[in-house]
């Protein structure tokens, strides 16, 4: 007579099961702490509209654009929804950049715990002072600061120190000085530098020349000689100089020839003559020149700087050249990319 086997039923050890419940946990853990974070987002920023300031997420930037000007809005994706409508949150869309109008509104980032915004921007002009900064010094995260035309001053700055991964700075025309350099000076990540219309003196690029990670700096002032564009000379990765109006009618930019990296130059306004660019011909570095809005050239630029023996693309949007003067130096320089 055969027996009948009995079941056998699946065991588990006492080590798997803990380590079975703790894993739970950690999931578990990480899910409400993502779902917290995700609905502080939306509420900052809904408050944040309702403050007239912008806001934007990561799916918004792709590499291709400025992260000073994301792209449009995306709609949520299908999982996205399916997120809003059980948790009332979108798990997967994360909120890094915001822009706000006033100090009132500025301080939504304290209210809101947003330390681990990517971009923030002050917009408001001299509605944004030092108070505002006030509220960014627990921001560790932070990549791009704007405060272009803002009212912040040295004092203000002195909160921002702390933000170390800090990789573009915007202060253009604020009332920051070298003293303010002195700190920013030891950001290590620190790559675009833009001091347009401020007091920032032919010392300041000095300092600004000891800044390990610059690689485009932007200048425009009235204050700035000669003797600054040599001070960069030290400057070991500064590969991109943006001169505004000011210093592009003034500078001479046979000093460029001796910053070792520099590769594109930028210049802009009406106040440029042909003469300005002859100290280019024998500059040996620049591959990409972009002429913007230099109304006061004439057709002769275009024959002074088709001798640029190193250059690979030439900018010259608004600027006043003939048809037939382009297509000669296109035909003279055809490896040359004209736009």
């Amino acid at each position: 007579m055969s027996s009948t086997a009995k079941p056998r039923w699946r065991q588990f050890s006492l080590r798997g099961l803990l380590l079975l419940v703790t894993v739970a946990a950690l999931a578990l853990a990480w899910f409400t702490a993502r779902l917290q974070k995700a609905r502080n987002d939306r509420d900052a920023a809904e408050a944040i509209l309702r403050a007239e300031g912008e806001v934007a997420y990561s799916d918004q930037f792709d590499g291709r654009v400025s992260r000073l000007t994301p792209l449009p809005m995306k709609g949520s994706s299908s999982i996205g929804r399916l997120s809003e409508r059980w948790f009332a949150a979108n798990l997967f869309r994360q909120l890094i950049s915001v822009k706000f109008l006033d100090d009132e509104s500025t301080a939504l980032i304290s209210k809101y715990s947003l330390n681990d915004m990517r971009i923030i921007g002050l917009k408001g002009g001299s509605a944004n002072t030092d108070e505002s900064l006030a509220h960014l010094r627990d921001c560790r995260q932070l990549r791009v600061l704007d405060l272009e035309r803002s009212g912040v001053t040295d004092r203000g700055l002195e909160n921002i120190y702390g933000c170390r991964r800090l990789e573009e700075l915007w202060i253009s025309y604020t009332a920051v000085s070298d003293a303010a350099l002195e700190k920013i000076a030891h950001f290590p990540t620190l790559q675009v530098l833009d001091i347009r219309g401020t007091s920032i003196s032919d010392n300041g690029l000095k300092i600004a020349a000891k800044m390990r990670a610059l690689c485009l700096l932007y200048l425009d002032s009235s204050a700035l000689t000669d003797a600054g564009l040599r001070n960069l000379q030290n400057a070991p990765r500064l590969q991109g100089l943006w001169l505004g109006e000011e210093s592009s009618a003034k500078l001479d930019l046979a000093n460029l020839a001796g910053l070792p990296k520099l590769s594109q130059l930028y210049r802009t306004g009406p106040l440029i003559t042909d003469d300005r660019l002859k100290a280019l011909v024998t500059n040996t570095q620049i591959e990409h020149l972009k002429l913007q809005g230099c109304t006061r050239l004439t057709d002769e630029s275009l024959s002074i700087l088709a001798e640029m023996p190193e250059l690979k693309s030439l900018g010259i949007s608004s600027s006043p050249f003939s048809a037939k003067v382009v297509n000669e130096f296109k035909a003279k320089r055809p490896s040359c990319k004209v736009w």
